[in-house]
Formats: structure tokens, sequence, C-alpha cells
């Protein structure tokens, strides 16, 4: 079903909203999101859930959490820092779009509102990046959103991708 991107809100997770009808045709997003994990992570500071709503409905999720990765000395060359072994980022650790509003560019506006959000709370906390550990499936998604892959290693069958945060001055500046 057709929407209008601009009838979107976005409120933090409360246990007043009803997950349990939301769907994005994965599993593990589901029942991460209808089972309560997210608003008990999200109680005891481990992470905050974002709810996409149109017309009072949940339609998308995301949920972040502060993160510090471990950088080697080629991704540190990269980033143009040669003292520092650790990167603190914010992560993207799920990221969810209701299967009924798939490729009608909710995921774009979410993460648009996360780096509006990202680019705020950077005046006051110190991190540089976005990262997400993406599924392959959605790797080309992220890409077009401008992350990059690291040479993280991973577990899991998860690729780690990271977007640099621009800096408020840096934006009203029209240089990102």
């Amino acid at each position: 079903m057709p929407m209008n991107l601009d009838e979107i809100t976005f409120e933090r997770l409360t246990p007043q909203h009803d997950v349990a009808v939301f769907s994005c045709d994965e599993e593990d997003l589901d029942h991460y999101l209808t089972s309560g994990k997210t608003l008990m992570y999200q109680e005891k500071g481990l992470g905050t859930t974002t709810l996409a709503l149109h017309q009072g409905h949940i339609i998308g999720f995301y949920e972040t959490r502060c993160a510090e990765i471990e950088i080697d000395e080629s991704m540190a060359a990269q980033l143009g820092i040669n003292y520092i072994t650790f990167l603190s980022v914010i992560e993207i650790s799920l990221l969810g779009v209701h299967k009924d509003f798939h490729k009608q560019g909710l995921g774009t506006l979410m993460l648009e509102n996360l780096l509006d959000d990202a680019i705020d709370a950077k005046e006051w906390l110190g991190f540089s990046h976005l990262l997400v550990k993406s599924k392959p499936k959605a790797i080309s998604w992220y890409e077009k959103q401008g992350f990059v892959k690291t040479n993280l290693e991973t577990y899991d069958g998860l690729t780690h991708m990271r977007l640099p945060v621009p800096d408020k001055l840096t934006v009203e500046k029209g240089i990102f």
C-alpha cells in the first residue's frame, strides 16, 4: 500500500505501543521487537528503539546503542588517525520495515531521521561513525545509503559497514 512519507512520525518505543502485529518478514527482527526484548533493553539502558509510525501504526523501527570497535592500522590510516586503536560509534543494532511498506523509501527515511539525531548528539557525545552489521541481502542497500564495508572480522555471517557522521557545521555549510 503506497504512503506519503510526509505522514510518517517517529517516537521512542514505550510499553503503550502495540508491537504484536509488526512483521517485516525477518523472523529474528520480528521476534526481537514483538517479544519485548527491545523494550527491556531500552529500560536497562542497553539500546534505544525508535518507531516509525503511519496513522498511529508501527511500520518500521530501528534500535541504536553506543559501541566501540577495535580498528587496525589500515583503518586508522584511512581515517587519518594513527594513535587510536578503538573507535566510538553509534551502532544500528536493528532496522526493520513492515512487510507492507517495503521499497517505498521508508528505510531511507528512518536512516535520515537517525542521522539527524546522530548529528545533534555528536555535539555532546564523542563518536565518529554509524556502524551496522548487515545481513548479506541488505549490503547493497546500505552501500546506496553511503555506508562502506570495513575490514572488521565477523563471526555470524554479517558484514560490518560504517558511515561517517558529519558535525553540524559541516551540514550547515552544505558540505555533507
